[in-house]
């Protein structure tokens, strides 16, 4: 990741525990073509803190796309993030690692 993070050194492992900490929060998580898909349960809460962690990527990883649905009625919020083909394979290693519990469809 270290070729698409434009973050120093010295920052990128308090920012992995940061990204770590709501990725593992997500009820299902799925690698896609490009890249990975996560599920969370809506709260307020969780969707600051995903809109947080979606305006601090783009400045460290800005070739990434960054996708939040919300269902209606208050239900589920998912999250994309989607890489160029060349950094899709490393994309969905890091992230797919943070989370705790993985799917197998896609």
């Amino acid at each position: 990741m270290a070729l698409v993070c434009t973050l120093p050194e010295s920052g990128r492992s308090d920012r992995s525990i940061t990204v770590q900490s709501i990725i593992a929060r997500a009820t299902s998580a799925h690698e896609l073509a490009d890249g990975v898909g996560f599920r969370f349960e809506f709260s307020d809460e969780i969707a600051n803190a995903l809109l947080d962690l979606i305006l601090a990527e783009r400045v460290c990883c800005s070739t990434f796309s960054y996708t939040l649905y919300f269902e209606p009625r208050q239900g589920a919020i998912a999250l994309r993030i989607e890489a160029p083909t060349e950094f899709a394979r490393p994309l969905k290693d890091m992230y797919m690692s943070f989370a705790t519990r993985k799917d197998t469809h896609g």
